[in-house]
């Protein structure tokens, strides 16, 4: 445990540690960034807790064994780029100078090896330490190890933006530098700050929402927080790497005002006014070049324009070429050197590739090592402090959750008046700390959901747990319930076994199965098919006994699928382990025709086809049934979107909007909380009088969730994202749009991402972006513009905000501007915004100052920024929704801003 940092105690609680009461702890700049900040968590002595805590210490041992020393024995007379007295960049030019060819070939693309599979070579000769890589952007991610280490999962990227606090984003990005420092690493894949372009982008859980302004504003502090701790930040993914069906290869259309107000913005303020040393470019194309050989963005744009001093490496596999990624202005190429390596090493030798050219590219990334004292201070491995950095991450995900509906003060709970509650749903059980793919980060503990509300409650109430859905395989369907077509006296089903993925051409094999319940294992599941990278179909009929509601349900390992009268009734598609998704079904009593879908990726591979007749008590019913007895039900669900795939619709998955309409009918003081990487649709939002979208909270879930439900902690969040009413409500809604057609998408929306869309189609959003509630109430009055003539065309513009509720709270202030007609911008746009915390009654004087490009839009013609004249009118609220307060402002380019 750590008590050392500096900075006041926050809080008067007192923690759970290993089953013992301890003093609470200190957090990073808590009179700050956490003024109600508290050091309550939750580590239990379990495996749980001690596991990671084991691999960490065995990660040490590995790295030890390969993280070179630069320094020893090297004098700075004999080396002269080891004089710390020197600028960077002059150290860099020295030290490139003494390489041989080979040796700089060695350093321009990654080497994996059995301890690290994200890092580049050593150059023991010159003291060129290894560069070692972790993932981002939601703490130290895994880094590619065999042994994945632990660090503190913190709540997703599209969380911290929901706070709309920078002081906040700069806590979390020190908080990921320092546990990277503490695992002996060099640079740190963060921040991600794509554009939320379509709500089903399987990685909008790692960016900061949908609109360029509230990203900039994020970003640069939470990459001054990185960098601060002497680690690399490496902003990506440029650029509008927007969703992940096809990203290897779809090419986006783009034009350039698009591209420059809305998907580029944050990357350039991550750049000219956070400094970062890095920048990843994507898999995607971007107006045909991939983006990674594209000059215009990386040389054109990032260095020519914005000045980017620092080196640019590739997404791992996203390099495509040798001589046009050079001359376009790639660095380092990831994982490896299949075009950096010895083709590149040829291409100098040959003429084609200056070496004047490959010693910039190790001169931009060595001076960025330089600046970041990984030359001068050698890593090693330190423990991380757990319970100081839970708290923080606590803290960040109370503040990042955003309270969607409260009708009659349902919330918060009063824990001395409840005498039983029912907690519901798979996200209730268990912590959910973030999604999948290369973010995910192994914790170093959990907390979860039902124990963290135990905590607040007295020690005589009565807790039911329930999932509500299946979580275990259903028993499989008996073959005498099956017939294959057009065979009714055979029973089992008849299954088509392709040696493809998807189900195409010719079977390889045709017979009847009895039922549909394997476990190949690593093995193949029919003579003459593959082990890996198969798929089945089973088709004929299920013939109900009796009239009724059967809970059907496929368990697989990978995707399975289930029609019934063709109608599809499950959805278990996707690569993933054993899963198990159920569905309630009327049938008929009589015969159904069935048809069962399957496929296996890599790896062990099973498929069973399960169900639950009439009168068997389903998980759904045993939910409802404990919602029925109890005081109050808390029901979460969620989904957990992961790299690699896009979610396919914006349900909820496995049946979870049933669960909550049946726990709502069951009991009407429901209380719902979301766990989610976006948006999602709610049809059941009439039914329930409380909504919390608490997003993916990392390893506090439980306290998080828990101190929000019972007001420990006052919710202060504002959606990052706008959350549509139905499918089909938001911008890019075809599929030339999304995901595109013939490897093209086409991004016709233009500027009308997010809100924009909505405020210029007259579309009513379920939320809009911006909104969030809180358990007392603001007030704004007094808009005050004042339009002065300065330099840079300087506009002020100043509010009042009121705390009218009875409890101290926090209020995000929002400006947004609507520009004159003649410059064909959406109706709104955000310009500025403060949060601000408030005791009841209290008011506060707020000023915002915007800038000359606040009123700019992109000149294509003229390839620079512009300000258009008329009259601009300034908008001041708390929502893109709520808007109440208005002033012109009228602007002449000839006489300045009036």
């Amino acid at each position: 445990m750590d008590h050392t940092e500096p900075g006041k105690t926050c809080g008067n609680r007192l923690s759970w540690i290993g089953g013992k009461r301890i003093p609470t702890v200190r957090c990073l700049e808590p009179d700050r960034d956490f003024p109600d900040c508290t050091a309550r968590t939750d580590m239990r002595d379990s495996p749980a807790t001690r596991r990671p805590i084991a691999l960490l210490a065995t990660f040490g041992i590995l790295l030890a064994t390969f993280v070179l020393s630069p320094n020893a024995g090297q004098a700075a007379d004999r080396h002269p780029w080891m004089d710390p007295k020197l600028p960077p960049p002059e150290r860099a030019e020295l030290l490139v100078q003494a390489m041989t060819l080979d040796e700089k070939i060695l350093e321009v693309h990654g080497s994996r090896s059995s301890e690290h599979l994200r890092y580049v070579a050593p150059v023991e000769r010159l003291g060129i330490p290894a560069f070692l890589i972790t993932n981002g952007p939601l703490g130290a991610g895994p880094g590619d190890r065999p042994v994945d280490p632990p660090a503190t999962a913190l709540p997703a990227a599209i969380g911290l933006a929901s706070s709309w606090d920078p002081h906040l984003a700069r806590t979390y990005g020190k908080l990921m530098g320092e546990e990277v420092t503490h695992r002996g690493e060099s640079l740190l894949e963060a921040p991600g700050v794509n554009i939320a372009r379509v709500p089903h982008n399987g990685r909008n859980f790692e960016y900061l929402g949908e609109d360029p302004y509230l990203a900039s504003r994020m970003v640069v502090p939470e990459t001054q927080g990185i960098q601060e701790q002497g680690i690399i930040a490496e902003v990506k993914h440029y650029a509008a790497n927007n969703h992940e069906t096809g990203r290897n290869g779809i090419n986006e259309l783009i034009d350039q005002r698009t591209l420059r107000e809305i998907y580029l913005p944050a990357f350039e303020a991550a750049v000219t006014e956070g400094d970062a040393g890095a920048v990843m470019c994507s898999y995607n194309r971007v107006n045909g070049p991939f983006a990674c050989e594209d000059r215009h963005l990386l040389t054109e744009i990032l260095r020519d324009d914005w000045g980017f001093k620092g080196f640019v490496q590739s997404d791992f596999g996203a390099t495509h070429s040798t001589l046009p990624s050079v001359r376009a202005g790639l660095d380092l190429e990831m994982p490896d050197g299949d075009y950096y390596a010895a083709p590149l090493k040829s291409a100098v030798e040959g003429g084609q590739v200056s070496e004047a050219s490959l010693d910039q590219m190790l001169i931009r990334r060595f001076t960025q090592m330089f600046k970041m004292g990984l030359f001068d201070h050698p890593r090693t491995v330190t423990p991380i402090p757990a319970e100081r950095n839970g708290a923080i991450a606590r803290a960040i995900g109370e503040q990042s959750a955003v309270l969607l509906k409260n009708d009659h003060h349902q919330l918060p709970l009063s824990a001395q008046s409840i005498n039983s509650i029912a907690v519901v749903g798979q996200f209730a059980g268990a912590a959910h700390t973030g999604g999948g793919g290369s973010s995910h980060v192994t914790p170093l503990y959990t907390v979860d959901p039902v124990d963290g509300i135990k905590a607040h409650l007295k020690p005589d109430t009565t807790v039911n747990y329930e999932p509500g859905v299946e979580t275990e395989p259903l028993p499989p369907v008996p073959s005498s319930a099956l017939n294959p077509p057009g065979q009714p006296d055979v029973h089992g089903l008849l299954g088509e076994y392709f040696t493809n993925r998807d189900l195409s051409g010719k079977p390889a094999l045709t017979r009847v199965d009895d039922q549909v319940d394997f476990d190949y294992g690593e093995g193949s599941p029919a003579p003459g098919i593959p082990s890996d990278r198969f798929s089945v179909r089973w088709t004929g009929t299920l013939t109900a006994p009796t009239t009724g509601t059967y809970t059907v349900a496929t368990t697989s390992d990978d995707g399975s699928r289930l029609f019934i009268d063709d109608s599809p009734v499950v959805d278990n598609w996707g690569n993933h382990e054993s899963k198990t998704v159920a569905a309630p079904v009327p049938l008929a009593a009589g015969p159904h025709t069935v048809r069962v879908e399957y496929y296996d990726k890599t790896g062990p591979a099973s498929i069973r086809f399960g169900w639950l007749p009439p009168g068997s008590s389903s998980a759904l019913e045993k939910a409802a049934d404990a919602a029925r007895h109890s005081d109050i039900a808390i029901v979460m669900v969620g989904e957990r979107s992961a790299e690699g795939s896009d979610r396919p619709s914006l349900s909820l998955p496995n049946n979870q909007d049933l669960l909550v309409q049946a726990v709502a009918a069951a009991n009407p003081n429901t209380v719902v909380v979301v766990k989610s990487g976006g948006a999602v649709l709610m049809p059941w939002i009439d039914d329930v009088p409380a909504v919390l979208e608490a997003w993916y909270p990392g390893e506090e879930d439980g306290n998080v969730v828990a101190n929000l439900l019972f007001g420990t902690a006052n919710p202060s969040g504002k959606l990052s994202v706008t959350f549509p009413k139905e499918e089909g409500d938001y911008p890019a809604n075809t599929p030339e749009q999304f995901p595109g057609v013939n490897g093209t998408a086409v991004y016709s929306e233009g500027l009308e991402v997010g809100y924009r869309w909505n405020t210029a189609h007259d579309v009513e959003p379920l939320f809009p972006f911006g909104y969030g509630l809180s358990y007392t109430t603001f007030a704004f009055k007094d808009l005050a513009v004042s339009p002065r003539l300065t330099p840079n065309g300087q506009v002020n513009v100043a509010v009042n905000v009121t705390n009218t509720g009875s409890r101290t709270g926090s209020e995000v202030a929002q400006v947004y501007l609507s520009f004159p007609p003649q410059a064909g911008e959406p109706p709104i746009q955000l310009k500025g915004f403060q949060k601000v915390t408030l005791r009841p009654g209290q008011t506060k004087h707020l000023t915002f100052h915007l800038n000359q490009r606040a009123f700019s839009i992109w000149n294509t013609k003229a390839a620079a920024w512009t300000t258009v004249d008329g009259t601009y009118t300034v908008r001041v609220g708390n929502s893109s929704g709520n808007l109440p307060l208005q002033a012109p402002v009228r602007v002449d380019r000839a006489a300045g801003v009036q």
